[in-house]
């Protein structure tokens, strides 16, 4: 079988990558002297190796202690640790493998979202994070990963997360009250009076180069030096708005926005607008009504005289649905299957068990018809959606819903192709 040009690459940079971490192994004694040489080389010696990409004992240590910090790190903290690495050392191999790069400063935007989501700026989190134990480079080596994953991702799959009105509707016909979504924006207006139509032009080159940006900081200092609007004083940076307070023309165009993308030129009457989104929130309700359930089901049959999956011990390693794919390799595809379904259509004996399960764990089912043994475990519990304005909200969920369906399977094929060694 002849190999494409970029599986060519891939297993080059393997090679590379595996040679690179042989010398490092070796050169390893040179480093330091005396009684600190032992602890030293322990911390920083090779623990598990990803296609020759080196995690050592200091990274799994640091990872633990970020996990906790910022509350991810339930179950067994060191397996989840460990696992968080590979996947990381996989999604970044892989968009290496496309020639792709991120600057430092995307990478450090990144740092701010996820400082934000934890209630802290940047620099207080670090801070945090510092008291706790965790360096700087651990935050950042976390933040290039789920970046890079995320663009990579969405370019390879976007072509194919395109939702139909028809899917819409279903969707709405399932539900009943809205979830609302709430974004951070900031803004820009350059001057584009109808009686200068120098000025216009100039305007609109600058409104081209400028939606251009993936920088907030970038942004915020256009915005000061260039909008007529009030918020100039504050770079351009807007407080939370409910999506539902935009017009439906601006709430197209933001819920077509990642974090950081800039709106396309908007005209307006005497000016051009643009618009940069820099976070997108889910606004928790109190207890919502659970209109669908994800949940997964592994089968195996009971007669099986060498069963491939051992349930017991299976359950003990799960800590998402998203482990079952990699549980799964050995099985036949029909033996895993995944669902989103609206509540009253579940059938009764898998609706019980789920009602009596928190996300992520599982339960035991047996069929004495068919001598099947299963493994279920709810996914999530999806809360009710409302129609009318609501629809692009609809659509939005759904696109990431089948987004993730995509990187999750993308990410299961890399970790079985992969190299990984444990030492």
């Amino acid at each position: 079988m002849t190999n494409t040009p970029i599986q060519t690459y891939r297993r080059y940079m393997a090679k590379i990558r595996a040679l690179s971490a042989r010398f490092a192994i070796l050169l390893l004694p040179l480093w330091g002297a005396g009684p600190a040489l032992g602890e030293a080389q322990g911390l920083f010696s090779a623990a598990i190796s990803v296609d020759g990409s080196i995690i050592t004992a200091h990274d799994i240590e640091q990872r633990k202690r970020l996990l906790t910090a910022l509350q991810r790190g339930q179950g067994n903290l060191e397996r989840a640790a460990r696992n968080s690495l590979i996947t990381d050392r996989l999604r970044l191999n892989e968009f290496r493998a496309f020639g792709r790069s991120l600057s430092e400063d995307r990478v450090t935007e990144e740092m701010s979202a996820i400082a934000q989501q934890t209630g802290f700026e940047l620099e207080q989190f670090l801070e945090e994070l510092s008291l706790r134990g965790v360096d700087e480079r651990a935050l950042r080596d976390f933040a290039r990963a789920d970046l890079a994953w995320n663009l990579l991702v969405r370019d390879q799959f976007r072509s194919k997360v395109q939702i139909s009105e028809e899917e819409v509707a279903r969707a709405l016909a399932q539900s009943g009250q809205a979830t609302s979504l709430r974004v951070l924006l900031s803004e820009m207006f350059l001057p584009a009076p109808p009686g200068d139509p120098a000025r216009v032009r100039k305007s609109r080159a600058l409104a081209e180069e400028i939606s251009q940006l993936t920088s907030e900081e970038e942004f915020s200092a256009r915005a000061r030096e260039l909008s007529i609007a009030p918020s100039r004083r504050n770079g351009g940076k807007l407080n939370w708005m409910n999506v539902s307070e935009l017009s439906p023309r601006l709430r197209g165009v933001v819920l077509g926005l990642t974090p950081g993308q800039v709106s396309r030129p908007l005209p307006l009457n005497d000016r051009i607008g643009l618009l940069q989104l820099r976070a997108i929130q889910e606004i928790p309700r109190p207890a919502p009504d659970t209109s669908m359930i994800e949940y997964a089901i592994l089968t195996l049959p009971t007669d099986n005289p060498e069963p491939s999956v051992d349930f017991t011990e299976l359950s003990r390693n799960l800590d998402t649905c998203e482990d079952l794919y990699g549980a799964a390799l050995s099985l036949p595809d029909s033996n895993l299957e995944r669902r989103i379904e609206a509540s009253a259509q579940i059938s009764t004996k898998i609706a019980v068990p789920l009602q009596n399960l928190d996300v992520n764990e599982v339960a035991f089912l047996e069929d004495d018809a068919t001598n099947e043994a299963s493994l279920l475990m709810l996914c999530n519990r999806i809360p009710s959606l409302g129609g009318g304005d609501e629809r692009e909200i609809v659509r939005l969920q759904l696109q990431r819903q089948r987004l993730q369906n995509f990187a999750i399977s993308y990410l299961a094929e890399l970790r079985a192709a992969a190299n990984i060694r444990f030492y």
